[in-house]
């Protein structure tokens, strides 16, 4: 759960008034839900780490360059190099392209 005590209001951005934010207090506070992914850096998920090694190994292994994986599921050579590296966080989608391409099966188990 998250607190909003503020609320921010953007004004200005004419010729003569300065783009600015302002920030003003709320009369009662608003409680949301937080949907932020936690943790939100890749490199700070353990498995996450281990599956990047796992594909860049079984990616050298078959003789491919990042750009030719890249090509082959229709991404770039640099989200492939960001993923091997644990900086991208790839969509479901993109993992089963990649692991399909690279002949890889990806379980995911929960508890």
């Amino acid at each position: 759960m998250k607190v909003k005590k503020y609320k921010y209001i953007k004004v200005g951005g004419s010729k003569l008034v300065k783009k600015r934010t302002l920030r003003v207090k709320l009369k009662e506070p608003i409680i949301t839900q937080d949907t932020r992914p936690l943790p939100q850096k890749p490199s700070q998920v353990k498995w996450f780490g281990e599956l990047a090694e796992k594909l860049r190994a079984t990616r050298l292994n078959k003789g491919l360059t990042q750009a030719q994986l890249a090509k082959s599921v229709g991404s770039t050579q640099g989200f492939i190099s960001s993923l091997e590296n644990k900086r991208a966080n790839p969509s479901v989608e993109t993992l089963d392209k990649i692991a399909s391409k690279l002949g890889l099966k990806i379980t995911v188990s929960i508890g």
